[in-house]
């Protein structure tokens, strides 16, 4: 069966996270493919790396994950407000970036909305169903600066 790939991001120099139409998400390893994690029923719409893990949205879900001894596990589950648990329609993720300092992330929206939060307090127990913070306004695109200065 043919995949349609929505998202990627570098990890590191080896290491790639790619997201699929089908809410998984595959990372690799020197090309070979080491694990497949499941998201959810809706494509991947952006996927984040991050000094302990990676970040990665299904639909209105924000699923935040730590690599431990080479495994993956889900470190928290967030939800923007929009998103029912009946439904599971609504507002989907389509951008996440995290500060230079990894110790937060800003997610975009479809419908134009910035949600924030903090990898500070995030470790791999599993905690669901937070909701987003969000920030007020609408916003078309966003990204993040790192200022170096050149000689």
């Amino acid at each position: 069966m043919v995949q349609a790939f929505t998202s990627h991001t570098w990890l590191s120099e080896d290491r790639v996270v790619i997201g699929n139409e089908s809410g998984q998400v595959h990372i690799l390893d020197g090309g070979e493919l080491k694990q497949t994690l499941t998201l959810g029923e809706h494509e991947v719409g952006a996927v984040c790396g991050y000094n302990r893990g990676l970040i990665a949205s299904c639909g209105g879900h924000l699923v935040i994950y730590e690599c431990l001894d080479n495994h993956w596990k889900v470190a928290k589950k967030l939800q923007t407000p929009l998103v029912s648990d009946a439904s599971k329609n609504g507002e989907c993720i389509v951008q996440i970036t995290v500060c230079p300092t990894d110790d937060t992330y800003v997610v975009g929206t479809d419908t134009k909305q910035l949600f924030t939060g903090s990898l500070s307090n995030v470790t791999a127990i599993g905690e669901e169903s937070n909701v987003l913070e969000y920030i007020s306004g609408n916003f078309l695109s966003f990204d993040v600066l790192i200022s170096r200065v050149f000689c």
